[in-house]
C-alpha cells in the first residue's frame, strides 16, 4: 500500500508550472494536510537542486509560525514527488489583499500588527536558528541584548517573502511558507544571487551587491505596506523604472486610518541602507509587538488547552467504550459462570436426589419386607398348619383286623360323622392308594383320620384314643 493510498483527496487548492497542490485527509486519523504534487521530470537540474534544498530547510524548521513539513514520497512509476505539509485553511495574505480591493475596505490595524509580529517571530527563527525568547510578565520592558547564536548555527534567508507565501490558519495564526528559493548560509556569509519577486526585492539586490539577512526585512516592510495600502510600495510600468524607485526608497504615506507608529516601523524596514534597517531581534522588542506576542501566546495557550481538552474528551470516550466493553464482558462471563454453576448445582442436586431416593427406596423395601414377614407370621399364627411329610413309624408287629385303630364314636357332636368307621378296609402294605372293599359303603373318613389330618403316606397317623372310646 503506497503512501498516496493512505490519503483521501478532498479538493484542488492551487497549481503551478510543476504540478498541483491538493487538500487531502489522512485516513488513519482524519488529519487534514496539504500535498504538493511535483512533476520531477519537468524540472531542470537547477530547479531540482532548489527543491532538495527546500527539503533540507523544511526538515530543519519547526516553529508555530512556519508551515510544518511532514514527509515526502517519490513515485517511481510517474517520477512525481509528493510533499506533505501543514494545511492552512484560511488561504494566503495575497487573497486577503485581493478581497480588500474587491470590497474597497482596509485591513484593521490590529490585524496588521498581528500579522507583522508573527512574521517577525518566524524570521527570527530563520535568521538566528533558534526560537525567540518568551515575552515574560512585563510587556513594556524591552531588552537591548543581542541574541546569542549557538556556535556553528546555520541560518536561513528566505529571499522570496511576498503575500502569496504568507499563509493564514485558525484564529489569525500566520505561517511563513514556500522556502523553495531559500538559502542556508553561515552567520558571517553574504548571498549575492538574485532571486525573488521584483516588487519586493531590496536595493542591494537591484544594485547587484552582496546582501545579508536585512534583505528579508526590506521584503517584510513591502508586504506590510501592501497589506495596509492594498498595493506595493514601489510600482512601475517597466523593470528599469521599478529598480530606480526601489533605489530611491521614497514611500508614500499610509492611509489616515493607520497610526504613525505603524508607519514609522514600516519606514524603518524600507530604508535603503541595510545597516539602518532593524533586525528581527530589534523588531521583537517593540512594545506593540511584545503586546501582540503576549496576546498570541494567550491565544495559542487557549488553543492548546482546547486541543488537550478535546484529546482528553476523546480519551475519556475511548475509556468509556472500553469500560462498557469490559462491563459487557464481565456480564457475559458472570452469566457463563452462573450458568456453569447452575448446571453444576443441578447435576449435584440431581445426584443427591437420586441418592436420597435410593436410600428411601431401600428403606421402603426393607419396611415392606418386614411388614410382609410380620403379616405372614401373623397369618400363620391365625390359621391351622397343614403338615407335609411326617416321619413314618415302622410297625414292629403285624396288626390283626381287630387291632387296627378305629374311629372314635361319640367323641364329636358333629351329626355328619358316622358313629363307626372301620379302617381295616385300607391296606397299609399297599403301595397304591387305598381302595375300599367291594360292596362296602364309602366312609367319609376313608382318606383321613378323625382330626382331619391329610394322609399323604401309606400309613395313617395314629391318634391316641381315650379309654372311653368305642371301636366298631
Amino acid at each position: 500500500m503506497g503512501e498516496s493510498d493512505k490519503y483521501e483527496v478532498l479538493e484542488k487548492i492551487g497549481h503551478g508550472s510543476f504540478g498541483v497542490i491538493r487538500k487531502v485527509r489522512r485516513k488513519v486519523d482524519g488529519m487534514i494536510v496539504c500535498r504538493k504534487e511535483i512533476s520531477y521530470l519537468k524540472m531542470s537540474q537547477k530547479e531540482r537542486e532548489q527543491l532538495h534544498a527546500e527539503f533540507q530547510i523544511l526538515s530543519s524548521l519547526r516553529h508555530p509560525n512556519i508551515v510544518g513539513y511532514f514527509h515526502r514520497e517519490h513515485l517511481k512509476q510517474t517520477q512525481d514527488l509528493h510533499l506533505y505539509m501543514e494545511y492552512c485553511g484560511n488561504g494566503d495574505l495575497g487573497r486577503v489583499i485581493r478581497d480588500l480591493v474587491r470590497t474597497d475596505k482596509y485591513a484593521e490595524e490590529e490585524f496588521v500588527w498581528v500579522v507583522f509580529s508573527q512574521l517577525v517571530t518566524a524570521l527570527y527563527r530563520c535568521h538566528y536558528g533558534i526560537d525567540p525568547p518568551e515575552v515574560g510578565n512585563n510587556v513594556l520592558v524591552t531588552s537591548k541584548a543581542k541574541p546569542r547564536i549557538p556556535p556553528g548555527a546555520v541560518t536561513i534567508l528566505h529571499r522570496d517573502l511576498k503575500p502569496e507565501n504568507v499563509f493564514l490558519g485558525e484564529n489569525n495564526s500566520v505561517k511563513l511558507g514556500d522556502f523553495g528559493l531559500s538559502k542556508m548560509i553561515q552567520s558571517h556569509d553574504f548571498a549575492s544571487t538574485y532571486v525573488g519577486t521584483p516588487f519586493y526585492m531590496s536595493p542591494e539586490i537591484c544594485a547587484a551587491e552582496r546582501y545579508t539577512l536585512k534583505s528579508d526585512i526590506w521584503s517584510l516592510g513591502c508586504v506590510m505596506y501592501e497589506l495596509c495600502a492594498r498595493e506595493p510600495p514601489f510600482n512601475a510600468k517597466s523593470h528599469f523604472q521599478l529598480v530606480q524607485k526601489i533605489k530611491e526608497g521614497k514611500v508614500a504615506t499610509l492611509p489616515r486610518i493607520y497610526s504613525a507608529e505603524l508607519m514609522a516601523v514600516i519606514r524603518d524596514c524600507l530604508k535603503v541602507n541595510p545597516d539602518m534597517r532593524p533586525d528581527t531581534a530589534t523588531l521583537l522588542n517593540l512594545p506593540v509587538v511584545r503586546l501582540m506576542r503576549t496576546q498570541r501566546e494567550a491565544v495559542d495557550l487557549k488553543s492548546r488547552l482546547l486541543m488537550k481538552e478535546a484529546a482528553i474528551d476523546a480519551k475519556a470516550k475511548e475509556v468509556e467504550k472500553k469500560l462498557a466493553t469490559i462491563e459487557a464482558d464481565k456480564s457475559l462471563v458472570r452469566q457463563e459462570i452462573e450458568s456453569s454453576l447452575r448446571r453444576e448445582w443441578e447435576v449435584k442436586a440431581r445426584l443427591e436426589i437420586d441418592r436420597l431416593v435410593r436410600i428411601e427406596l431401600q428403606e421402603l423395601q426393607r419396611r415392606f419386607e418386614s411388614e410382609v414377614q410380620a403379616r405372614v407370621q401373623e397369618e400363620l399364627q391365625k390359621k391351622p398348619v397343614a403338615f407335609g411329610d411326617v416321619e413314618k413309624e415302622e410297625p414292629t408287629l403285624p396288626l390283626s383286623k381287630s387291632e387296627y385303630p378305629q374311629s372314635i364314636a361319640g367323641a364329636s357332636t358333629d351329626s355328619e360323622f358316622p358313629s363307626t368307621t372301620d379302617i381295616t378296609e385300607f391296606s397299609v402294605d399297599s403301595s397304591d392308594e387305598a381302595v375300599p372293599k367291594k360292596d362296602s359303603p364309602p366312609s367319609r373318613y376313608a382318606n383321613g383320620c378323625r382330626y382331619g389330618f391329610s394322609i399323604t403316606n401309606r400309613n395313617c397317623i395314629t391318634v391316641p384314643i381315650s379309654p372311653t372310646s368305642e371301636f366298631y
